[in-house]
């Protein structure tokens, strides 16, 4: 490095979390750093600024694009040839910090695959799902299955995002045909987005009942009063549903026990009384 000279970029953008390189000066050095948490802020008030840093990230990271691909267990029951033509034919993006992947309800053809960063898939505001490296989404509409996302995948940590249109897949397809790894991929990729969107289901319900004891609990503070709640309170919360519902669970079949108890020790003792009451009756006859 001399004057002028950089190092580091893609850990400042978030990319990379160590460095690759060791830098040692060889005479006194005067150097500027900027930090990733700063840099970061910045790009997010410049919006032309991340169009350029973005494709400074597609270029450090084009030569990971066709491995990546290639390792994917999505494809690995495709032949060698079919995985690194997709290798080729695959759209390579970058995303910064809350940046929109892929919209719920939108209309699409395109398989992601995170090939570095992390993004969570959101219904309705609500985290689902976090996507790591190696990580895909959106098969099913690649594959032509469903026509619209069924979440939005928005980016926590700078992503380098993978896609594969619906036209490559087929034309890869074409050139390296795969009638039975193609046919065992839809119906793999089918139960895997029904778990899903029944995992959904679940997780939006157990939120949306968390919201309204929230909002009981709020109601109900101290001089009446509501209490303030935050949405990351509220969230935080919601993360202990299952360690709570165990809890109630059990709750509920001693509150049964116990009744069945009250219940059987006041036949008892009406049983008692009557029995009482019919001695006496006799005895005071005789």
């Amino acid at each position: 490095l001399s004057a002028g000279g950089i190092s580091g970029e893609l850990a400042m953008l978030g990319v990379s979390p160590t460095r690759s390189a060791t830098i040692k000066a060889d005479q006194i050095c005067s150097m500027w750093e900027i930090t990733q948490e700063k840099a970061l802020v910045i790009l997010d008030r410049f919006p032309d600024s991340q169009k350029h840093f973005a494709e400074v990230v597609v270029q450090h990271l084009e030569r990971t694009a066709p491995a990546r691909v290639s390792s994917l267990p999505l494809f690995r029951a495709f032949d060698a040839k079919f995985r690194v033509l997709l290798g080729l034919y695959c759209e390579r993006r970058a995303f910064f910090p809350n940046q929109v992947i892929a919209r719920e309800g939108q209309f699409g053809h395109s398989l992601h695959i995170v090939n570095i960063g992390v993004a969570t898939l959101k219904k309705k505001g609500v985290v689902i799902k976090t996507y790591s490296c190696g990580s895909h989404f959106g098969s099913t509409v690649m594959l032509g299955m469903h026509k619209a996302y069924l979440g939005t995948l928005v980016v926590v940590q700078t992503c380098h995002i993978l896609s594969i249109p619906r036209n490559s897949f087929l034309q890869a397809l074409d050139t390296y045909p795969s009638l039975a790894a193609c046919t065992e991929l839809k119906r793999t990729e089918m139960i895997a987005t029904e778990e899903l969107r029944h995992a959904i289901q679940r997780i939006s319900a157990r939120k949306l009942i968390w919201k309204r004891y929230q909002h009981l609990i709020n109601a109900g503070g101290s001089n009446g009063e509501p209490v303030a709640a935050t949405a990351s309170n509220v969230e935080e919360q919601a993360t202990g549903l299952e360690t709570l519902l165990p809890v109630l669970q059990g709750w509920y079949a001693w509150a049964i026990d116990r009744r069945k108890r009250r219940e059987k020790s006041e036949r008892e003792k009406a049983q008692y009384q009557r029995m009482m009451s019919h001695w006496m009756s006799t005895h005071m006859v005789l």
